[in-house]
């Protein structure tokens, strides 16, 4: 049962992979939850950031192979952590964009959905967010 098990997760983790290889745009659309992203896509993370596919060593360091791809990052959260004194507990913005570029993705865009939990923020964070996708260069 534990062979079938690693053999479906290396299935799986190819086809993520080469779906990954393959995309000219990735775009990640996630809530944070307690300050960080959720477990689905730490895994999907752990399935594709693999050494000899998405980045390999060299002698001056990693080398990310899944270059010239640009990413779109799409961050909802119930506070607003892109300026004022949560800032600073901002993991996810930071920890996918540093995970990205270890593959090789530095071309990264980011829109925030954030007040989700703040009433007067609430009910204008979708509308702001929808411009700023409108905004982009894709």
């Amino acid at each position: 049962m534990e062979a079938e098990n690693l053999k479906a997760s290396a299935y799986q983790s190819d086809q993520m992979t080469d779906e990954l290889l393959e995309a000219d745009l990735l775009v990640l659309a996630t809530p944070m939850w307690n300050f960080g992203i959720p477990s689905a896509l730490k895994a999907w993370i752990d399935l594709v950031v693999r050494p000899g596919r998405t980045f390999q060593y060299s002698d001056s360091g990693v080398l990310g192979l899944a270059k010239d791809k640009r990413a779109l990052l799409i961050l909802a959260s119930g506070g607003v952590f892109t300026e004022g004194p949560w800032r600073s507990w901002d993991f996810v913005e930071p920890y996918l964009r540093q995970i990205l570029g270890f593959i090789g993705i530095v071309d990264v865009q980011t829109v925030r959905i954030e007040g989700m939990n703040i009433p007067p923020l609430a009910a204008t964070a979708v509308q702001k967010a929808n411009k700023a996708v409108e905004e982009l260069a894709l």
